[in-house]
Formats: C-alpha cells, sequence, structure tokens
C-alpha cells in the first residue's frame, strides 16, 4: 500500500493562491507551521492572522492536515485544530537543535500528536517521543505530564509510556494516510522488534524500558508490509521472502 501525501513546506515558502490549489487533494498534507517568531510576526503583519488560520483559509485545516512544530501558536490556534481534525508533529530534537522552543502544554491536549525527526538532528523516534515529555516538564514543573489526568501524579509511568509510545506509531501511522488501527486482520503487518535483554531495561517494564531508557540499537529486526527490511540491525538486501504470517 502506497499513500500520496503533499508537504508544502510553510506559508514562508509557498504562496497563498498554490496553497488554494491543493483543497481538493485527497490525501495527507503536512506543512511546517508556526515554527518561529520572526514567520508568525510577518505572518500577523502582512496578512493579520497566524499562519495556520491562512493554511485554514485555503481551505486545507482539516482530519487530512498535520501542523509541523507550531511551537509559537497563535491563542485561536489549539481550538482550530481540535475543531478541525487536524494533528500536530512535533520535532522535539530539531527544536532542540535549532532552538525555536517548545510545543506548548495546551497544544498537548484533545488533539492528535506524533513524532517526527525534520532536519534529522536525530535519526530516532523514540527519543522524540520521551523529549516530548521531557519538554512538557520543563514548561509545567512537574512529571507525568503527557499521561491522563487520573495518572499525573501517580509513580507509576505505564499510561505516560502508552501515550509516547501511540505519538511514535498510530498517531503518526494516521498522520502518513493508515487506519491507525495497529495489528490486526487487514492492517499492514508494519512491525519493529526492540531487544530488551540490555542491562539498561533490566528490572523496568518492558514498554517504559522502550520509551524512556532505549536507544537505536535495540531495534534489531523491522518488517514493512510483512516483509523484513531489517534483520539483526541489518538491512535485508534483496526481496527475498522475509515475510511473516
Amino acid at each position: 500500500m502506497v499513500c500520496i501525501g503533499v508537504a508544502p513546506h510553510s506559508v514562508r515558502a509557498v504562496p497563498r493562491p498554490w496553497l488554494k490549489e491543493l483543497r481538493d487533494f485527497d490525501g495527507p498534507i503536512h506543512a511546517h507551521v508556526a515554527e518561529q517568531p520572526a514567520e508568525v510576526a510577518a505572518c500577523r503583519e502582512r496578512w493579520g492572522m497566524s499562519p495556520l488560520q491562512i493554511f485554514a483559509q485555503a481551505g486545507l485545516v482539516d482530519h487530512r492536515f498535520t501542523a509541523v512544530h507550531m511551537t509559537h501558536p497563535d491563542p485561536s490556534d489549539a481550538e482550530l485544530l481540535r475543531q478541525s481534525r487536524a494533528g500536530i508533529c512535533a520535532c522535539p530534537t530539531t527544536e532542540m537543535d535549532l532552538g525555536d522552543g517548545l510545543l506548548p502544554l495546551e497544544l498537548r491536549e484533545d488533539i492528535s500528536l506524533c513524532v517526527g525527526s525534520d532536519s534529522h538532528a536525530r535519526i530516532d523516534l523514540l527519543a522524540e517521543a520521551r523529549a516530548l515529555e521531557w519538554h512538557a516538564r520543563a514548561l509545567a514543573g512537574h512529571r507525568n505530564v503527557m499521561a491522563p489526568n487520573a495518572e499525573r501524579h501517580r509513580l507509576g509511568r505505564a499510561a505516560l509510556s502508552a501515550r509516547l509510545m501511540r505519538a511514535a506509531t498510530l498517531d503518526g501511522s494516521v498522520a502518513l494516510g493508515a487506519s491507525g488501527q495497529g495489528l490486526g486482520p487487514g492492517q499492514p503487518a508494519d512491525v519493529c522488534a526492540i531487544d530488551l535483554s540490555r542491562r539498561a531495561a533490566h528490572g523496568v517494564p518492558p514498554l517504559e524500558a522502550a520509551i524512556f531508557n532505549s536507544s537505536p540499537d535495540w531495534v534489531t529486526d523491522v518488517w514493512v508490509q510483512g516483509q523484513r527490511r531489517v534483520h539483526s540491525g541489518e538491512l535485508v538486501d534483496g526481496l527475498e521472502d522475509e515475510s511473516v504470517d
């Protein structure tokens, strides 16, 4: 299965009339939005609206749309994202590397949130996921910020780890145009195996170890559409039958 999407980079790079040409596109739409203060200020000065509002005026902000970054949103942007069912893709390691800022706390509730690598400051989805929580702690001044409300003041991290893993997996697949239903009959067999025999994982619940303790070399095997693409940490050559049933 191949899903075609479009990515008009930003209001800085794509003229507004061109954005309107995409309103009838039937697929995922990703764009950098409200990444830097200068971008937001320029939009306000020239058009009197936020970058997200410009995309909305072009007819693009709906369930197809993923706003990348959103580190400097307008006060009205959170409600616009919720009402439109659009999502956010945070790129924490890039945002740290560039000094762009942190995703505000108000954009972490009731909005589909996934993670990406953007400038490839680091290629590690689990590092991006844990950075979501670490950034949130810096803003909120307490732990378990990304956990569901009922779990935030408990010592356990099970619910928090589940939320962060979802941001790195299922919610990311939705942003790419997949169903987001995970493994099951009729769903793509996209799977990775994580080695939890590492010393840093000893005594730690598996999901927590994967999110908070892992590094990229813990990923030993990867299957895409049921075809093994990585085996024992090495790329599989060719398309030999390494499928899973």
